[in-house]
């Protein structure tokens, strides 16, 4: 009797023989890189579209569509990144693959925190004039549990149904 095969795997293979298949085909004649690009975007696109059907058609119910969804996803980010040319072996790439989205995710979170109190510390004589303050999300939930805003109740509710729930 022949072994079942593990969703992820499946869908790893499905995905690459997609892409593989599919590229040449998309590239045609181009040569520029522009059409590489092209022609490596649409073999993605058929490689996903594949692999989640196939990868549902095969597992589904027993495996969630999240995780075929996932299974398919770092198969895509190990394919892009394409690691083997920095030399990193197969079985570290995803690894690698997930630190590299937590920094990033981590990168846009710290950077827009950022951001946020550089405009929060914005002050001028134009803002002053017109009593326009910036102030960070977690200086107006402090504030309004305090109850130290002086805007109308109103205004106090539209607030809050701006940020997070007080």
């Amino acid at each position: 009797m022949p072994e079942t095969p593990n969703y992820k795997d499946f869908c790893r293979e499905v995905y690459l023989q997609t892409y593989e298949s599919t590229y040449p085909i998309e590239l045609r004649d181009g040569v520029s890189a522009a059409a590489q690009q092209a022609a490596r975007l649409s073999a993605q696109r058929k490689a996903i579209d594949r692999a989640l059907v196939e990868g549902l058609l095969h597992f589904s119910p027993e495996v969630s569509e999240r995780e075929i969804w996932e299974a398919i996803g770092i198969t895509h980010k190990i394919n892009v990144a394409n690691l083997s040319d920095f030399n990193i072996a197969e079985q570290d790439q995803e690894p690698v693959i997930n630190k590299s989205i937590s920094a990033h995710q981590s990168w846009i979170k710290s950077s827009g925190h950022s951001f946020e109190r550089y405009i929060s510390n914005i002050d001028s004589a134009d803002l002053q004039h017109n009593e326009v303050r910036f102030i960070l999300q977690s200086d107006l939930t402090k504030m309004i549990k305090e109850n130290r805003l002086a805007n109308t109740a109103e205004d106090i509710a539209g607030l809050r149904s701006w940020g997070k729930r007080f």
